[in-house]
């Protein structure tokens, strides 16, 4: 070997050392930057030659340095793939559990104000007037906590109404769905699927280039963790570094192609969004895809939004809701205006002759819609004409057939309201009304806890993965400064061998002259 030969290997030494110092260096300086994934110099020997022969007359051959195989990165695609899986049950779960929580402190019955406290105001305003019922103070105060109950069940039914219309939009507005959480969310995944297709075919131009795409790769990686996080994912790599991604079976983007995009429209008043997929020219590939989205965000706001049997969601609470201001509202009108042969409710109203209270004929419901439409909790209020003349509240009952019609403290028609509390509805299941609302309480509070459950399995396992994967993937300072250690000795003794041998190379030099 010729002196020339080691200054070149020794200064071959030197580059690949720095190259590699420089590779620590980065690793360091990204330590806290997500979703980077560190890198690692793979070195190997270059080809040697043939030295002079031995005595025996053997060849020798005599190594020619070092060079970079590669520069790697610690990804890997088992460990990614788990880590999408987990990351999309968690937040499936974690926006369930957010919206559960939110329904329950709407229907919370525990806190003044809710609909079980107007409720007991309600029933103790009618014990009052059943105890003098041509007392005008009692008539105004159960007028006024009638017409608490209706304001009650309204601001309920607003406040369940609104959060849904926040996640899935409102089939009577045109234009909510694209502005709610699935009209939203569907967008941002669409630009998303684009992104990834654009970065494919980015890596495709670098590694074709020969320049490095690893940059490229972990914001492909940090991309393909978002969409996770919204829709349920799989990806598949191809031969040229770019990837496949899947929604279920269905393909969205093929290597540098963005091959369909979801698209959010106007369902029904059970599911009002729907989800299809379009293909690349905008024509529906394949319809009513919701079932497919199982998990991630966009899942999440689908369920809560829809009124799918046996879920906690916005709509179903909204239902039960409905059902109980309904068989409410029908039980006590029934009760306000009961005639049945010769027995009837009666109101008070003001003798013309002698200025007397007297009892007549009550014909007008407690409890009217504010809409026109059913009585439900949307539109469930007192009836204006009994809240402007209390006397026509129906707390009397008798046999018109032998009464006294100035009999004005007869409260047999109030008792029978209060017992109503108590009574089992055919509206209601064949259950009383208390019973009716602390069941729908009770399954909130049932169902909530079990999804807070999931959410908790889910957010400790995705957080075991997390760490698993970002041990594989992650700096870790103690290594880098081992390595950079070691860099630095082949970094100092390959300059000492360069050193050497120009000194060597002077010396041959002074001889010659």
């Amino acid at each position: 070997m010729s002196l020339s030969a080691s200054m070149n290997i020794a200064l071959g030494a030197l580059n690949v050392n720095q190259a590699a110092i420089n590779v620590v260096s980065n690793n360091i300086a990204n330590m806290n930057t997500e979703g980077y994934s560190k890198q690692r110099v793979e070195l190997e020997n270059l080809k040697g030659y043939s030295a002079i022969a031995n005595s025996a007359g053997k060849s020798n051959y005599i190594g020619n340095g070092v060079t970079i195989a590669k520069i790697s990165t610690y990804r890997d695609i088992y460990m990614d793939r788990n880590f999408r899986s987990e990351n999309t049950e968690y937040n499936l779960n974690q926006s369930l559990y957010e919206y559960a929580s939110n329904i329950e402190s709407i229907m919370n019955e525990y806190e003044d104000g809710g609909l079980k406290s107007a409720l007991e105001k309600f029933y103790d305003a009618a014990q009052s007037l059943a105890s003098d019922p041509s007392n005008s103070v009692y008539r105004t105060n159960f007028a006024t906590q009638a017409q608490n109950v209706g304001n009650v069940f309204n601001k309920l039914y607003s406040s369940l109404n609104e959060k849904r219309v926040e996640l899935v939009g409102d089939i009577n507005e045109p234009g909510s769905l694209d502005t709610s959480m699935v009209g939203v969310s569907v967008d941002e995944v669409n630009e998303k699927l684009q992104s990834l297709a654009d970065l494919n075919y980015k890596i495709i131009i670098a590694e074709a280039k020969g320049n490095g795409s690893q940059s490229l790769r972990d914001e492909r990686s940090r991309l393909l963790d978002e969409i996770s996080s919204q829709i349920p994912v799989q990806v598949t790599e191809n031969t040229n570094g770019t990837v496949n991604l899947y929604m279920n079976d269905i393909r969205l983007v093929k290597g540098a192609r963005l091959e369909a995009t979801l698209d959010a429209v106007v369902g029904d008043e059970n599911t009002p969004a729907v989800i299809n997929i379009l293909d690349e020219q905008g024509n529906i590939k394949f319809s009513n895809v919701n079932e497919k989205i199982n998990g991630g965000q966009i899942g999440a706001y689908l369920i809560m939004g829809s009124s799918e049997q046996n879920t906690l969601s916005y709509s179903n609470v909204m239902s039960q809701l409905n059902q109980l201001a309904s068989g409410f509202a029908n039980e006590l009108n029934a009760i306000q205006k009961y005639q049945d042969g010769n027995t009837q409710a009666m109101k008070i109203e003001v003798d013309n002759t002698t200025g007397e209270l007297k009892l007549s004929q009550s014909t007008q419901d407690l409890f009217v819609s504010s809409d026109g439409n059913p009585i439900d909790a949307s539109n469930i209020k007192i009836n204006d004409v009994i809240l402007s003349n209390p006397y026509e509240i129906a707390a009397s009952r008798v046999d018109i057939t032998n009464y006294d019609e100035f009999e004005v403290g007869n409260s047999d028609n109030i008792k029978l309201m209060i017992e109503a509390r108590d009574t089992n509805n055919a509206d209601l299941n064949n259950t009383s009304v208390d019973k009716f609302l602390t069941s729908i309480v009770s399954d909130i509070g049932t169902q909530t806890s079990a999804i807070k459950s999931n959410y908790e399995v889910s957010q400790s396992t995705k957080n075991v993965v997390e760490v698993e994967r970002q041990n594989k993937i992650g700096v870790n300072l103690d290594e880098e400064l081992m390595d950079l250690v070691k860099y630095q000795m082949g970094y100092q003794a390959a300059s000492r061998i360069f050193n050497v041998t120009s000194e060597l190379m002077m010396t041959l030099v002074n001889l010659g002259n």
